[in-house]
């Protein structure tokens, strides 16, 4: 896996996965507070240019959170559908925004591979969806014909079985009862 681009005579390395995904987001000021934010728009360029090569496998493989320390991660690491995984694993992320955008793409194809794709993944698609947007509009503009893009769309999975979480089923809110971190005179029960 390549962590490591050339931009403007400037080396960017970059240590994981995690701090490619975290670099190339737009400026937000809760990145920026976190550490984690990219230093320059040049090293959020740079960080999106190495994410648009890195692989769906690459990205699936080292995921934010690992797999043994998270439930959520190991929920949806094992929902993947194994089949359109393999169909996908050695794709570019550039590749995997190319597919998702050609005309020659129907809905049915998109609701198969999405089934193949880890939430990591849809992010870093994201990212370089993003990274290219200028570019769709001027598409667009140039009179290409117009066809919706089907959103990727994860469903969300049954009940979840793991130890250290438990499938809420009822909520009830009753405006009698005050609960730290609801508005005053809410609290859940």
């Amino acid at each position: 896996m390549k962590l490591k681009t050339t931009l403007f005579s400037n080396v960017y390395q970059f240590k994981d996965v995690k701090e490619v995904l975290a670099k190339a987001n737009e400026l937000r000021s809760g990145d920026v507070l976190a550490g984690v934010a990219a230093a320059s728009s040049q090293e959020r360029v740079a960080a999106k240019q190495v994410l648009s090569e890195m692989t769906v496998a690459d990205i699936r493989n080292n995921p934010v959170i690992a797999y043994e320390d998270d439930c959520v991660t190991r929920l949806i690491q094992d929902d993947v559908n194994e089949t359109a995984y393999n169909q996908i694993k050695n794709w570019s992320i550039s590749e995997l925004r190319e597919y998702v955008l050609s005309d020659e793409t129907s809905v049915d194809d998109i609701a198969f591979t999405r089934k193949g794709l880890t939430s990591e993944v849809v992010a870093g698609g994201s990212e370089d969806l993003l990274q290219r947007g200028p570019d769709l509009r001027r598409e667009e503009n140039a009179g290409n014909q117009k066809r919706p893009i089907p959103p990727l769309v994860f469903r969300a999975p049954s009940a979840p079985v793991c130890s250290q979480m438990t499938p809420v089923t009822t909520c009830k809110v009753s405006p009698r009862k005050s609960t730290k971190g609801f508005p005053s005179g809410w609290a859940m029960r």
